[in-house]
């Protein structure tokens, strides 16, 4: 059995419910140890230090510098396997299958491109034609805020 921890945005103020990543000091595949500094939080009233709990590789990071994060969304899983994936639920009532990140699975969207929620909100509220992103690395709300 492979171990995985996810890794969550804490809640920095209780008046305000995200925060930004105003340094992001890991990449996808990475192998950390514990006490390891993932990222720098910032709020308008605090800034903090998201710090890995456990030893492991970085799998399935869902945030980029500059992004908003929301409090208790997940940043990445620590895994001991870097080709491990969290499975997602079906939501869908059997209806449609997942077994991806739910993003990625995304009928509408190009074969490859890997976005964030938060960019691909943006990407629908600018209309940026989809296969205009990069294919591979995570399209994040700042690569979308560069095209528009």
């Amino acid at each position: 059995m492979e171990n995985s921890h996810p890794v969550k945005i804490p809640l920095l103020n209780p008046n305000e419910p995200e925060a930004k990543i105003v340094n992001l000091a890991v990449k996808e595949g990475q192998y950390v140890s514990k006490d390891s500094i993932l990222c720098v939080l910032e709020s308008t009233k605090s800034t903090a230090e998201v710090i890995a709990e456990t030893d492991g590789y970085i799998v399935s990071l869902q945030l980029a510098e500059n992004d908003l994060a929301q409090a208790g969304s997940i940043l990445c899983y620590l895994t001991d396997n870097p080709d491990w994936r969290p499975e997602i639920p079906d939501l869908t009532g059997g209806k449609e299958k997942s077994s991806g990140a739910a993003i990625e699975q995304n009928e509408d969207l190009p074969d490859g491109l890997r976005i964030s929620q938060p960019a691909l909100n943006l990407d629908r509220q600018w209309e940026v034609e989809l296969t205009s992103l990069p294919i591979g690395p995570l399209v994040t709300e700042k690569t979308i805020r560069d095209i528009i």
